[in-house]
């Protein structure tokens, strides 16, 4: 039985058939899991979970367009009342919307999507990522000053003193400014993100077939990712798919700058010719 591979038609219609206006994150990471479970996870059914999240909190919170008391009254449900936890090493579970509003746990990334989607439904505290989310903080402007939330710790206002030092942590030099860090990205680059992420937790849990379902969508979702095209190429070998590695690896190597890498690549590459020898795994 062959690789079983999955059509990225579902994720690529919704991102090129809708208005940028109207694309949604966590309908398009719905998406992604509807077609990665061959529609056992309904994109519909997750998408009125976060709903019901939303109405129950509606209910409950005091009526205020006080961004600073939205945003407290968020934390209080999210954090307190519900006592959904970020939690990191959970596996690829941990990145699936249903299973993080079941189990009220899951992946920084997961929680920050649950915790965004709350505030946007709610229309006064608009709360975004910001593009550097390995920090896993959000930002939301209040009375014309922008904050930093970290839904990982409850909610918890992060100074921008604080951003910086945990910026210089990750980085390991310090920066010039903080804008190129805190822009708002766009929803092509949150799904790469997520994605990736996918991608880390399925090698770990050594998922081949289902890390080459991450690197098809990623390549679908952003056909210039080289990257992505190589480590798809060398895995497809890796399982034996000698000629869609070939594909990959062509296509890769005709756009890639000349490296000591690429080069060992070429010479993979003649071997897996359709018409020619080919290499077995081990070789």
């Amino acid at each position: 039985m062959g690789l079983q591979r999955r059509s990225g038609n579902l994720i690529r219609s919704y991102l090129t058939q809708t208005a940028p206006e109207a694309l949604h994150l966590p309908r398009a990471i719905a998406l992604l899991h509807e077609i990665w479970s061959d529609g056992a996870i309904s994109s519909d059914k997750a998408l009125k979970r976060l709903d019901f999240l939303f109405y129950e909190w509606n209910e409950a919170r005091p009526k205020s367009s006080d961004a600073i008391e939205i945003l407290s009254s968020l934390n209080q449900f999210v954090f307190e009342d519900k006592n959904i936890k970020s939690t990191l090493g959970l596996g690829p579970n941990g990145l699936l919307l249903p299973l993080c509003l079941e189990r009220r746990e899951g992946h920084p990334f997961m929680v920050n999507l649950i915790y965004q989607e709350l505030a946007r439904k709610e229309g006064h505290a608009l709360v975004d990522f910001i593009r550097f989310d390995d920090l896993n903080l959000m930002k939301c402007l209040v009375r014309h000053q922008l904050l930093f939330i970290s839904p990982a710790e409850k909610g918890r206002l992060v100074a921008v003193s604080e951003l910086e030092g945990r910026l210089l942590r990750h980085l390991k030099r310090p920066v010039n400014s903080l804008g190129p860090f805190i822009e708002t990205p766009s929803l092509t680059s949150l799904l790469v993100s997520y994605l990736i992420k996918l991608k880390d937790t399925l090698v770990l849990a050594r998922q081949w077939e289902d890390v080459i379902f991450a690197l098809d969508m990623l390549i679908e979702v952003n056909p210039l990712r080289l990257d992505e095209l190589r480590e798809r190429g060398v895995l497809l070998y890796q399982l034996g798919e000698y000629e869609l590695a070939h594909h990959d690896l062509e296509v890769y190597l005709s756009e890639a700058p000349p490296s000591p890498e690429n080069e060992k690549l070429k010479i993979l590459l003649q071997h897996l010719k359709p018409s020619g020898p080919r290499l077995t795994p081990n070789h």
